[in-house]
């Protein structure tokens, strides 16, 4: 399965230091679940490829995952676009019903 990297400056980062600790938590959730090869997503009707670096999920499975609220998801992911932690421009837009998201983590998650 292998492994991620972790700059020791991410102690100085605004997840480390001034944010809820769940925040932390989540953001290393998404990067220990990421896909670290290429794969295929079936949503119910097609296929979906999902890319190294990508995951898919929804809102309410990544709170359920880390027991957090959605509202603090929704937080972390406002914080993550502003400061380009992630690319938005990768992003699939779906509905408000939290169906299934695709994102992708800059570099393609290969270190």
């Amino acid at each position: 399965m292998g492994w991620i990297k972790l700059a020791r400056q991410l102690v100085d980062n605004l997840l480390f230091t001034r944010k809820p600790h769940c925040w932390l938590h989540v953001w290393m959730t998404i990067l220990l679940r990421v896909n670290w090869r290429d794969g295929v997503f079936f949503d119910g009707t097609e296929e979906i490829a999902v890319p190294a670096g990508s995951w898919v999920t929804s809102v309410d499975k990544l709170a359920t995952n880390t027991r957090t609220k959605r509202q603090t998801i929704r937080g972390l992911f406002g914080i993550l676009e502003g400061n380009q932690v992630h690319n938005p421009q990768n992003h699939q837009a779906m509905d408000d019903d939290n169906r299934h998201k695709l994102g992708s983590l800059p570099g393609g998650g290969r270190n």
